[in-house]
């Protein structure tokens, strides 16, 4: 009978699916170490050891786990049409979870709900063809989402490759740049409806504005003259003067508010 070497109980202990990926990675430098040096020292082996008595018997895994653990495998697979690694690492990391025998929290579990979201057949339909719906609008949304994350840092690689007026993103690029919470926020204020037309009267919010301070009555000259600058409710831009002063401003919709006595619109100069 052969004898069963330190390699062969590596091999089967990293064959098994329900080690941790922190272990796993331990295991694997463990592992090289044994292959260049062919041996470990008493320090190593501790360890090994103890990581193979913990391992040594298969977690009892619940039914249901059971099959949302084959549902994730198969989203991850289908996370690759919408370039989503890291949606993928965060699958991984909950079937590891599931494997151990443990249960996803309810935080988790709307984690998932997203990717299935994000796999649903209209989605996957649409990064398939994702060059051939181009359009106007979607670049229209992709420019002024680069125009806001080229200001606070994020999407870096994204916003160096818009810099190319005639870069056409991929489907998972442009679902990054625009589907996240502030990126709706901000297409949110400039798509939506004004509340002040060009020519009306206002003043400086009970909100406040530090760059609105000086302003006493103002009148609209323009809406969306930026894009917005928060993704706060209330972020629509406005260009607006301050008629005793002549002063411009640019302020945010939730700042300003009508004068009282008066809604009417003023014929701008």
């Amino acid at each position: 009978m052969a004898r069963i070497t330190y390699s062969d109980r590596f091999d089967a202990l990293l064959a098994k699916d329900y080690i941790s990926g922190r272990d796993r990675r331990f295991l694997e430098s463990l592992y090289a170490y044994y292959k260049s040096n062919r041996v470990l020292t008493s320090g190593r082996r501790h360890h090994f050891l103890r990581l193979e008595n913990l391992y040594q018997k298969s977690p009892v895994v619940a039914t249901e786990n059971r099959e949302l653990i084959e549902e994730l495998a198969a989203l991850i697979l289908k996370l690759e049409y919408a370039e989503d690694e890291r949606g993928q690492e965060i699958l991984g990391s909950f079937g590891e979870q599931l494997r151990a025998g443990k249960s996803l929290s309810p935080r988790q579990m709307a984690i998932v709900e997203e990717k299935r979201e994000a796999c649903s057949e209209k989605n996957i339909m649409q990064a398939q063809q994702w060059s051939q719906t181009w359009n106007s609008e979607k670049a229209e949304r992709f420019n002024i989402c680069v125009k806001y994350y080229s200001k606070n840092g994020y999407f870096k690689k994204i916003v160096r490759k818009a810099q190319n007026k005639d870069y056409v993103p991929s489907f998972g690029e442009y679902k990054k740049l625009t589907g996240n919470k502030y990126a709706r926020g901000i297409l949110r204020g400039w798509f939506g409806k004004a509340k002040y037309e060009p020519g009306s009267l206002v003043v400086p919010s009970s909100l406040g504005s530090w760059n609105a301070r000086g302003m006493s009555l103002g009148m609209i000259l323009q809406s969306n003259p930026v894009i917005p600058r928060s993704y706060a409710k209330g972020n629509k831009m406005y260009h607006v003067v301050d008629l005793p002063t002549n002063k411009k401003y640019f302020l945010e919709e939730r700042h300003i508010k009508f004068a009282k006595s008066s809604r009417k619109k003023v014929k701008s100069s």
